[in-house]
């Protein structure tokens, strides 16, 4: 990627006309945002990955192909203008140069240009936040319906998606297409997969028994705390060990309940957004487009901003683009005060979305399937959610029924981390929006490269999940193996002494001695050594477990891998994933031996099939669908606000 100032085209005072193709406008999602922090997030890997995709545009093959240095032209990606920091909102302008997969005359190739604008729209700052007890007050009441959406979405995927497995393969595929180049053709289902399917769904509903009762614990606890902390947080002690943490907490979730029952804070929310698309507009050359990114509780703004605020659209908004939107979640904005609403996202986008010109805004709704707060597609009616939801694993479940395109993407497969990381999702995320920022003037990809691209990156993000659970296993385990800690003390005992050897030496009085954090017969650990070991052979394995998985990742969707590379990269993830499941049984194993041998048979069958499954689950669970978009129902009209006892049914016809 180059950088070329190229005129006074932007200034610290605010983006002026740039004669953009198209101007991306990014919305951050729920909590604080530092200025150009929103924009950083997005506009480097969509600027990198559109780099990338400019310097292979015609090149068809797999594998690694360098551009020639003195072919004349420049490929890629040049930034011509960059505000980061001062009075005027923070963007980026670039221009995308890419070969036309018409040229046939090497000396003189054909080139496209296309000129990019991202701006940043924040609204954090545009309104004074609820105080800390009106947040408590209302996290109290919020936080069941946030519990039960988290439950619900976990547990289908942990229950419903190994059910799908258990069935007989469908008669209907869905090839794939340049609009959904992931898409993923139903793989037949034998006999061994119906049943290891099977197994995955017990294993799932033990899971989801036991995330019920945790989570049922959690809630009851936090509505007795949450109401209390306000007044705690008068005696001084309290105060002090906690206030960082609940400064933490208010910034992060004071925005929802401001966003709910505070109306004229959430015009302010909208304002701000409406404020950026308005100067995007400015920004663009005639003909050019505006595409919104909007993240989380952005998400919902942005789309009442667009289908409600400024319904009818007088600027040619031609996509948007929501990733964990918590449109759901959240509800619109208050009418009055005090009395939030459930949004109905589907119909005012239906009935709002009609562009000055022609032609309609078209949504795209990125999900990751362990984002607790984005829980699943959109939808006006809970059937027409689940309806959408099936579709992304039951090909045709959710065609018709009305919504944005849905895309189910696998970030971390963490639900702690997963609604942070969309930015981080080259494959499934980054890559698809960064093709729109091109246009369709981009050469066809190769389809398969781009199907295997997005099944090594899901595969790897799979397995990294279960291999940090792996690590945690093997660390907690090794206090309990014979052995360990013996040769744990002695390697700290020869340390030690060559430590005093030194110490000796530079004729200082300071020795050390491992006696002080060993029993009295110098055989184990006291505890808190013992504590600390485990978290550092935790953070050793994770360590490399995360060091492999980049390097693993970067392989699969930066190196466009042959066929025969990609065969062997499939192999090589595959035993390292087996060997840290392996390792994982081992340790059980032992320590059970150690303390219970008579319990040693079945914990080793219980081993052998748990070991397995780890294995194995990664590599046949199928890859979401991409749910096209539907526009009107299959009567051909707009959907009703109630539920029709055909979208009742849906879920079951699917």
């Amino acid at each position: 990627m180059l950088v070329e100032r190229q005129g006074p085209d932007t200034t610290p005072a605010g983006p002026r006309a740039v004669n953009a193709d198209i101007a991306l406008v990014v919305v951050h999602g729920m909590g604080q945002a530092t200025q150009g922090s929103t924009l950083l997030e997005w506009a480097e890997p969509l600027l990198g990955r559109a780099d990338w995709i400019a310097k292979y545009a015609t090149v068809a093959e797999p594998g690694l192909h360098d551009r020639l240095v003195d072919d004349g032209w420049p490929p890629g990606v040049t930034v011509v203008g960059s505000v980061m920091s001062g009075l005027g909102t923070p963007h980026v302008v670039a221009d995308a140069v890419w070969r036309l997969d018409s040229s046939d005359d090497e000396d003189h190739p054909r080139s496209r240009r296309r000129r990019i604008a991202i701006l940043e729209a924040r609204w954090s700052e545009s309104f004074v936040p609820m105080t800390r007890s009106e947040v408590f007050r209302w996290g109290a009441r919020f936080l069941w319906r946030v519990l039960w959406r988290m439950f619900r979405q976990f547990a289908r995927t942990l229950v419903r998606v190994p059910s799908f497995g258990t069935r007989a393969a469908s008669a209907a595929t869905r090839p794939p297409t340049r609009q959904s180049p992931a898409a993923h053709v139903d793989p037949p289902r034998g006999l061994p997969r119906r049943l290891f399917s099977g197994l995955l769904m017990l294993f799932g509903v033990l899971l989801s028994a036991g995330l019920a009762v945790l989570l049922t614990v959690l809630g009851v606890l936090l509505t007795l705390i949450l109401p209390l902390l306000s007044p705690l947080m008068l005696i001084p002690f309290v105060k002090k060990h906690v206030q960082n943490a609940v400064d933490a907490l208010v910034a992060f979730v004071g925005d929802v309940g401001t966003w709910r029952e505070r109306p004229l804070r959430a015009a302010a929310m909208r304002m701000a957004v409406q404020d950026r698309i308005v100067e995007a507009n400015g920004m663009l050359a005639p003909g050019g487009e505006i595409v919104v990114l909007a993240h989380s509780e952005g998400a919902a703004i942005s789309a009442e901003t667009l289908f409600v605020d400024m319904a009818p659209l007088r600027f040619n908004v031609t996509q948007l683009h929501t990733v964990g939107a918590a449109n759901t979640l959240l509800g619109t904005s208050s009418g009055g005060f005090g009395s939030s609403r459930e949004g109905h996202w589907v119909r005012e986008w239906l009935a709002n979305s009609a562009l000055p010109g022609d032609g309609f805004v078209r949504w795209h709704n990125y999900w990751a399937i362990w984002d607790p707060f984005a829980a699943g597609p959109l939808g006006d009616a809970a059937a027409a959610r689940a309806a959408r939801w099936k579709g992304s694993y039951v090909l045709g479940a959710g065609d018709e029924v009305p919504g944005p395109s849905e895309h189910a993407v696998h970030n971390t497969s963490m639900p702690l981390t997963d609604h942070q990381s969309y930015s981080g999702n080259t494959a499934q995320v980054i890559d698809p929006v960064a093709r729109v920022l091109l246009g369709d003037g981009l050469p066809v990809q190769n389809e398969a490269i781009a199907r295997t691209s997005v099944a090594q990156s899901v595969l790897i993000r799979r397995s990294r999940g279960a291999n940090l659970i792996s690590s945690v296993v093997i660390a907690a385990m090794l206090p309990f193996i014979p052995g360990v800690q013996s040769a744990v003390i002695a390697a700290l005992t020869w340390a030690a002494a060559v430590a005093n050897a030194v110490l000796a030496w530079l004729q200082l009085e300071l020795r050390l001695d491992v006696a002080t954090i060993t029993d009295d017969a110098g055989e184990r650990l006291t505890v808190w050594p013992a504590i600390l070991g485990v978290v550092l052979a935790a953070a050793l394995l994770i360590w490399l477990n995360a060091l492999y998985a980049s390097r693993a990742e970067r392989q699969a969707v930066w190196e466009r891998l042959s066929p025969l590379a990609a065969q062997r990269w499939f192999r090589q993830e595959l035993l390292v994933r087996a060997s840290y499941a392996a390792a994982a049984a081992l340790a059980v194993a032992l320590a059970i031996a150690a303390a219970v041998p008579v319990a040693l048979p079945i914990a080793a069958a219980i081993l052998v099939i748990v070991t397995l499954s780890v294995i194995i689950a990664p590599n046949v669970g199928a890859l979401p669908f991409v749910v096209a978009e539907q526009r009107i129902t299959e009567h051909g009209a707009p959907p009703a606000d109630e539920h029709t006892p055909d979208e009742r049914s849906h879920d079951e016809r699917g």
